[in-house]
């Protein structure tokens, strides 16, 4: 089995033509992979956000759908309605700060959140979802609750593809340059030095 870093033309055939579904397809990261997406053609592409970020593109022809992943009932009746052939699963509390802070929307977010959007996915057939985590995941326990969340929602993940033929994995992120908090830190040490 391969992983994401598939050859352009595995990637482009899998994902053309196909309906593709990313949770977070508003934010810094889900933006991003849904341009790329875009850009292999998906017969229908769709993101599903709280619709609380802002500034980030949005592509022409892909349908934006409002629901929070931490409400199981709107995930599955979206989920059910859609039946995406494929799952980018990167809505999450993405702040570790905040995280550490926000302990109750982290755990409901990035744990209860992957759940409710894996096992809708499991009960309406769709093959495969790619849930986004981070690289210290590895960890088999941290203290941080950002990096336990992520990991528990990898938990998650392995249990529900268990119990059915659903292809599931994780994409571990280490440093994503782009991302507002780190960029925006970069950009102002960047003009203070002047």
């Amino acid at each position: 089995q391969r992983g994401l870093c598939l050859p352009e033309a595995d990637l482009a055939n899998r994902v053309g033509g196909a309906t593709v579904l990313v949770t977070g397809g508003t934010g810094c990261i889900g933006s991003t992979l849904m341009a790329q997406l875009a850009a292999r053609e998906p017969g229908r592409l769709i993101s599903v956000s709280r619709g609380v970020t802002t500034g980030w593109p949005r592509q022409e022809r892909a349908e934006y759908r409002y629901a929070d992943v931490r409400d199981r009932r709107a995930i599955d009746e979206l989920i059910a309605a859609v039946r995406p052939d494929l799952i980018f699963h990167v809505a999450a509390q993405r702040s570790p700060a905040l995280a550490e802070v926000e302990v109750h929307r982290t755990v409901t977010t990035n744990v209860l959140g992957s759940r409710n959007v894996l096992t809708a996915a499991a009960a309406a057939g769709v093959p495969q979802v790619v849930v986004a985590s981070t690289g210290k995941a590895l960890r088999p326990y941290s203290p941080e609750m950002y990096t336990a969340s992520k990991r528990a929602a990898e938990w998650v993940a392995t249990t529900v593809a268990s119990d059915g033929d659903m292809l599931c994995s994780a994409s571990r992120f280490t440093h994503v340059i782009d991302n507002s908090i780190v960029y925006q830190r970069l950009q102002g040490w960047a003009e203070d030095d002047g």
